[in-house]
C-alpha cells in the first residue's frame, strides 16, 4: 500500500512538473530560478528519481536524494513566497512550492516511517 501511495504522489508531481517545464519552455522565467536553473526542471528530476528508485531501481540513495532535493527546494521557495521575494507558479491560486514541499515531506515520511 505504501508503494502505491508513493507512486501516486510521485506521478501526480511528475505530471505537474512536466506541465511547468512545458510552460517555462514557452515562456522563459515562468518558473523561478535556483542557482540560475528553473526550479521546475530540478523538481521534475526529483520526482523522476523517486519514481525510478521506487519502481525499477530500488535504490534508496536515489530515492532520498530526490526527496531531499525536492523538499529543500520546496522549503526554499515557500520561504521566499511568504517573504514575497520570489513568486511560485500557482494552481487554483495555491503556490505550487507549498504543494511541492508537502509532497516531498510526505514522500520522505512514507519511506522512513511506514
Amino acid at each position: 500500500m505504501t508503494n502505491i501511495l508513493i507512486n501516486f504522489i510521485s506521478i501526480i508531481g511528475l505530471l505537474f512538473s512536466i506541465d511547468l517545464v512545458r510552460k517555462d519552455l514557452k515562456n522563459p522565467n515562468y518558473c523561478p530560478k535556483f542557482l540560475k536553473i528553473p526550479a521546475c526542471y530540478i523538481v521534475l528530476a526529483s520526482f523522476l528519481s523517486v519514481i525510478l528508485s521506487n519502481t525499477i531501481m530500488k535504490h534508496s540513495l536515489l530515492y532520498f536524494g530526490g526527496t531531499i532535493i525536492g523538499f529543500v527546494l520546496g522549503l526554499w521557495f515557500s520561504y521566499h513566497e511568504i517573504k514575497k521575494t520570489k513568486r511560485c507558479p500557482r494552481f487554483f491560486k495555491i503556490p505550487l512550492c507549498y504543494v511541492s514541499l508537502i509532497a516531498f515531506l510526505l514522500l520522505l515520511l512514507l519511506k522512513l516511517y511506514v
